[in-house]
Formats: C-alpha cells, sequence, structure tokens
C-alpha cells in the first residue's frame, strides 16, 4: 500500500530554505517525487516568468496556523526560516545587480586578454547574459585578437569533442550558450573536467575506435593539449543543482572549482522589476526600436502595473512589447489588449 503524499503546505518551508523563493518547475518537481509531497494546482498561479514560481505567497499562507506546522529543516529555526535582513532600497537594489552585470563585462574581458580559461555564468533568462558576452566576443573577434565560435542548443559528447580541437589554441574562446545537455552527460562533464583543469597541461583524450574529422576534413588525434577558453552561460543554478546531491552533482562541483562562476540569479519579482527599468533607463532597448523616451516610459510603467500577471518577465518581454506598441501605433487600448493576449497568462 502506497503511503499517503504529505501536503505542499508541510514541505513549502523545507523547499524555499534548499532553493530560494523563486523555485524552478523542475526543482518543484523533483522535490515532490523524491519526498512523497503532493503538487497542487494553486502553485501554478504563482508563476513569475517561464518555469519560475514564487513560493513566498504560499509560505505566508501555509504560515496562518503557524510556522512551527511547516517542515524547518533541523537547524533552521522559525525565525531563520523567512529572510530577516532589512530590505534594500531600489537604488541599492540596483546598484547591487548593475555591479554584478558590470562584472560580467570585466569578465569577458578577461577571457579575451587570456587570464581566465573557463567562465560559468548563471542567470534569469531574458536578463541581458548572453547579449553581453556576445557582443565583447563578437567585436574581438573582428579585431582578430581571438578566434571566438558560439553554440546553441544541444550538444553530444562528439561534437563536444571535435569543438574543443577546433578551439584548442590560446587565443580561441567557444561559448556555450543554453547548452545545458552537456551537463546532464558524464562523458561530456569528464571532456571538460580535464580540459578546464587547473594543472599545467590540459590534455584531452577519446580512447575508443571512432576516428573524428574537423572541420577541414583532417582527422582528429586521440589525444591532444587544450589551451582555449570556454565561456558557458545558463539558467541552470549550479550551487543549487550541487545541493540536491545526484550523480551530477560532484562533476558540477568539479566543474565549478575549475571556473570562475558569476551568479546573475534574480531571485524575487522586486529584482527582476529592478533589473528591467535600469535596462530600460539606460540603454537603448526600446528607444533604438524608433520609440520616444515618453512611450518608453509607458511601457515601463504597464510593465511594472502588470507584473503579477506577466508570463515571463525579462527584457525578451520588453521588446515584445515594444514592438506591439509599434504595431498599435501608440495606441494604448490596443497595445492592452495584444499586450494581454500575448504576453500575459490568462485568467490572472
Amino acid at each position: 500500500m502506497h503511503e499517503p503524499k504529505r501536503s505542499f503546505d508541510s514541505a513549502v518551508g523545507t523547499i524555499i530554505s534548499l532553493y530560494g523563493t523563486h523555485v524552478s518547475s523542475k526543482n518543484i518537481l523533483g522535490y515532490c517525487r523524491e519526498n512523497n509531497v503532493s503538487v497542487p494546482y494553486v502553485v501554478r498561479q504563482h508563476r513569475v516568468s517561464r518555469g519560475i514560481y514564487d513560493l513566498e505567497p504560499l509560505l505566508k499562507q501555509a504560515q496562518n496556523p503557524g510556522i512551527r506546522d511547516l517542515n524547518v529543516p533541523v537547524g533552521l529555526n522559525s525565525a531563520m526560516a523567512i529572510d530577516t535582513k532589512p530590505e534594500l532600497t531600489e537604488e541599492q537594489l540596483e546598484d547591487d545587480i548593475n555591479s554584478r552585470f558590470a562584472s560580467l563585462d570585466m569578465m569577458a574581458y578577461g577571457i579575451v586578454n587570456g587570464d581566465y580559461r573557463s567562465l560559468i555564468v548563471s542567470g534569469n533568462p531574458g536578463t541581458g547574459k548572453t547579449y553581453t558576452l556576445e557582443t565583447i566576443l563578437e567585436n574581438e573577434a573582428k579585431s582578430s585578437k581571438i578566434y571566438y565560435t558560439g553554440v546553441r542548443g544541444y550538444v553530444r559528447a562528439t561534437g563536444l569533442f571535435r569543438l574543443m580541437w577546433d578551439h584548442k589554441d590560446k587565443e580561441s574562446v567557444l561559448l556555450m550558450d543554453d547548452a545545458d545537455s552537456i551537463f546532464q552527460d558524464e562523458i561530456s562533464l569528464n571532456l571538460l573536467k580535464a580540459g578546464l583543469d587547473t594543472t599545467k597541461r590540459r590534455h584531452i583524450s577519446w580512447r575508443s575506435e571512432k576516428v573524428f574529422e574537423a572541420e577541414d576534413g583532417e582527422d582528429i588525434p586521440q589525444q591532444f593539449d587544450f589551451h582555449g577558453a570556454i565561456v558557458f552561460v545558463s539558467n541552470v543554478d549550479f550551487q543549487r543543482e550541487i545541493q540536491r546531491g545526484n550523480k551530477i552533482s560532484p562533476h558540477l562541483a568539479a566543474l565549478m572549482s575549475r571556473s570562475y562562476y558569476l551568479d546573475l540569479n534574480l531571485l524575487s519579482t522586486r529584482e527582476l522589476i529592478v533589473r528591467i527599468k535600469s535596462v530600460v533607463h539606460n540603454s537603448t532597448i526600446l528607444t533604438g526600436m524608433g520609440i520616444s523616451r515618453k512611450d518608453q516610459d509607458l511601457i515601463l510603467a504597464y510593465i511594472i502595473e502588470n507584473q503579477s500577471k506577466i508570463r515571463e518577465l525579462s527584457l525578451r518581454t520588453v521588446t515584445k512589447m515594444g514592438t506591439i506598441w509599434k504595431a498599435s501605433q501608440g495606441d494604448m487600448k490596443r497595445f492592452s489588449m495584444m499586450s494581454a493576449a500575448t504576453c500575459m497568462i490568462r485568467g490572472k
């Protein structure tokens, strides 16, 4: 006989303590499956962006009978289950977020100059991390300072072996964007660990009968030294994945130890809004589309007013709404109707 599932209310405190208030659907479902916890439909009403859910309102609801009813881990008392740090002002929060994204620029140039051999950039989708890296690396490649290739999507271990051969030289930079399949494959992870090791010699080998061909048609040797650099851009929060303790966790920990890890994750709706406001005010994300500053402020105000309804709170949504504004020819009624139909969760 199967044991009855525990209520989600009894587990929400533990989930937040492990993953924070903004949790991916993958982490929610994984925890609930492993711990015999039911997932109520109400969770879907707290989606704040693609695959991300804000559990703080559910924690507060569960607290009503008393926080002692929550399943708080040993060593985490009820006072610690809620963030009791003084809340930053919006200006302080913007400075903190901007300093982290400014670090991304500096780290990218460090890769170009050969100061770093590996960089992992983790953060929410649609916050500008890939755009920043691509702009810097493409400009440096145009001036022939580096040999650069950007790779997106699914990459098998055999494909990674070829890519590392093509980028084995010192001035080569390989950007792996949203190629999270390599983090789920132990062969790929072992190749990366060898290529990004902190030892003086980084030796790559593939011991099999398979013959690999490079882009120029020549055979790739079964072993070679890797002198290039690799940048990973991912929506995966490595620290949380390592805490899960699955079979991939030790490999991710080893990869982190060989790399510089830049955490650009924005963990609340407030942080996402602050980031969006900062980019809109300090870049040409909307004015570059031919939208006046007055109209830009109207679009931004609309996003802020409807932040709880927007399907994906990100810079991608900003550009989508900019396109809708132009299509609506500045008619607020038409803009609101089209934005609600295409960018918002139905029924909210």
